[in-house]
């Protein structure tokens, strides 16, 4: 170990551990009847002090941990033990006490989790599913899970409380804190589910910042992230990319709000879409999702519709405003053809401020906006009220843009901008034509 590392084990861990004992050495000055003097051990690893069969404490009895499976691993710390403490142990924070049948380990820490805690390695080899899961389930409402710079394999985490993951460092586009990446082909990446078969409750709160999920290239069932039953929760400094299948999906989101996320290279051509609101496989909870927000983010390089909510959703409520859209042109998939927004039963819909460039071939993309339109959707049974305004377009292949309204749907399209696009405004061809407004274009040939 060099010199740096001894010194960090020393401010970190040993000090610590010697200002507890001085204070105990303080008390006993007040009352020396009445302190117990605390012991102190040192282990290399939290195994190391399961294993410890020779060890009898005693209640004061101190232990310290210099890694979870080796010194320096982020897993270390102080424990102390508790007689009367008969909690079920959980590999991170309470731990069970060789040759004692009563009491318990526990660690001594101050404010947030943290993964390593619980034996995550984030070294992009190991399957972390267990410890990761395990720290999940061990932090309280409220409470906040650190994930420190890393890659963390998992083969799917689900979170059934609110709680706030946290990955350490700055994240921004492409460059991100921790990463949770899948193992193979699998359900989803990351899970905010709170569900019932009987009775659709609500989770209330929640929060993910500064990491990546990253799908490996992996087919995922249900969606890299997958929202069920949750309400107030705030996405931000989130990529979510690399995967077959959905990069989100949510069903039963209330108050939701997705802040500087990044989309890259999802491949949702066979699935629903790169952002889908809609029913999940297999869920029996109602699919209302209302007050959905996404803010100055990012979709790039990616495949297939890029946001739709399915007839069965029930989209109360968005807004869609200061994000780039953004398509590489590729010639994959080229026969398929796809809107790169499909609202069906969305009402009190504003999509504004945003920018969507390079959506060549239409073939591919043709029409940009569908609403309230598809094979078997139902009425609508009110006015959606869409909006779609001031948004920048460049790029972009003849009759990319169109607009179908049925039932008693009301699009307005105003405001816009068209740069360097051969663009032809064209309604759909149920007859009579109605409820949508098309005007005040700016139009320019070029940049």
């Amino acid at each position: 170990m060099c010199k740096d590392q001894l010194s960090i084990q020393f401010r970190s861990v040993i000090l610590p551990a010697l200002i507890i004992l001085l204070s105990g050495a303080k008390l006993a000055q007040a009352d020396v009847t009445q302190t117990i003097q605390p012991t102190v051990n040192v282990y290399q690893s939290v195994a190391a002090l399961e294993n410890d069969n020779a060890l009898r404490p005693k209640e004061g009895t101190i232990a310290v941990v210099l890694g979870y499976r080796y010194p320096g691993d982020g897993g270390g710390g102080q424990f102390f033990f508790s007689p009367s403490d008969s909690r079920k142990a959980n590999g991170g924070t309470v731990l069970p006490v060789r040759g004692v049948e009563g009491g318990r380990w526990n660690r001594i820490y101050a404010g947030s989790r943290y993964v390593t805690y619980f034996g995550a390695t984030g070294d992009g080899k190991t399957d972390d599913t267990a410890a990761v899961q395990s720290a999940v389930d061990d932090t309280p409402d409220g409470g906040q899970l650190v994930f420190p710079l890393g890659k963390y394999v998992v083969s799917g985490i689900r979170v059934s409380r609110p709680i706030k993951l946290l990955g350490e460092g700055v994240s921004k586009w492409e460059s991100h804190g921790a990463e949770l990446l899948a193992k193979g082909n699998q359900a989803f990446v990351l899970a905010f589910s709170h569900e019932s078969d009987t009775v659709p409750g609500v989770a209330l709160g929640g929060e993910i910042s500064n990491l990546a999920l990253e799908g490996g290239g992996h087919a995922l069932s249900e969606g890299v992230f997958v929202g069920l039953g949750f309400s107030e929760v705030t996405i931000r400094n989130l990529e979510i990319g690399h995967a077959i299948g959905n990069g989100v999906r949510l069903q039963h989101w209330f108050e939701g709000k997705f802040e500087n996320v990044f989309f890259n290279s999802i491949d949702a051509s066979h699935s629903d879409a790169v952002f889908f609101i809609g029913p999940i496989i297999l869920k029996n909870l109602a699919a209302n999702v209302n007050n959905l927000r996404i803010y100055a983010s990012r979709f790039e390089g990616n495949f297939g519709t890029y946001i739709k909510s399915d007839s069965r959703a029930n989209l109360d409520i968005f807004v869609l405003s200061n994000c780039k859209f953004e398509w590489s042109g590729q010639t994959w998939h080229a026969a398929e053809h796809f809107p790169l927004f499909d609202l069906d039963a969305a009402f009190r819909v504003q999509i504004f401020s945003n920018s969507i460039t390079q959506f060549r071939f239409g073939r591919n993309y043709s029409p940009i906006l569908t609403v309230a339109a598809g094979s078997g959707s139902l009425p609508t049974s009110r006015g959606a009220g869409i909006k779609f305004f001031n948004n920048d377009f460049s790029g972009l292949d003849n009759d990319t843009v169109l607009l179908d309204s049925r039932s008693d749907a009301v699009a307005q399209w105003t405001n816009n901008t068209i740069m360097d696009s051969s663009f032809s405004k064209k309604v759909g061809s149920e007859s009579p034509r109605k409820n949508i407004v098309m005007d005040d274009f700016l139009k320019y040939d070029h940049f």
